[in-house]
């Protein structure tokens, strides 16, 4: 089993809330504060090591992918220079594959609490969600769903 599939496993293992019917507000930011949770309990480097960017509010950049080897080491470089570098590459792989299977799990999270009719707008007839990011979905169900009220507000930061 791949990096990025024990993360997706880690991140799906426990369900989330599941919303029944359309969405509101308050659902909405019910289910983010969930996977917000669900995503800071995955070790990461990413936002300067601290708890998932998504829960923080922390910006951090989108990793990519490094590729299988770093073309930056220099062909005659000393033994030990070689091996940091390769060390140091196999872990920006390690992250972005991690960053991978995060995204994958929190999405397949959303999947699951939302019915698929209020997704469906997202969802390619072929690849299904595979373009859609967690943000995108997120940001997708806030734009139709209803809008919160002051006492909505102050009942979710009760809770």
């Amino acid at each position: 089993m791949t990096v990025r599939d024990e993360t997706e496993k880690a991140l799906t293992e426990r369900s989330i809330t599941k919303i029944s019917g359309e969405p509101q507000a308050e659902d909405v930011t019910l289910l983010v504060r969930e996977l917000a949770e669900r995503a800071a309990e995955v070790a990461t480097t990413l936002g300067g090591g601290e708890p998932w960017a998504f829960r923080t509010g922390k910006v951090f950049t989108t990793p990519t992918y490094p590729g299988v080897y770093d073309i930056n080491i220099a062909a005659n470089a000393a033994n030990a220079a070689r091996a940091r570098a390769e060390a140091e590459h196999r872990a920006l792989i390690q992250q972005y594959e991690v960053f991978k299977g995060v995204e994958k799990g929190l999405k397949n999270l959303i999947v699951e609490a939302v019915e698929e009719d209020y997704l469906e707008g997202l969802k390619d007839d072929i690849v299904g969600y595979i373009n859609v990011t967690p943000l995108q979905m997120i940001q997708h169900l806030q734009t139709t769903t209803a809008t919160l009220t002051v006492v909505d507000v102050s009942k979710i930061k009760a809770q």
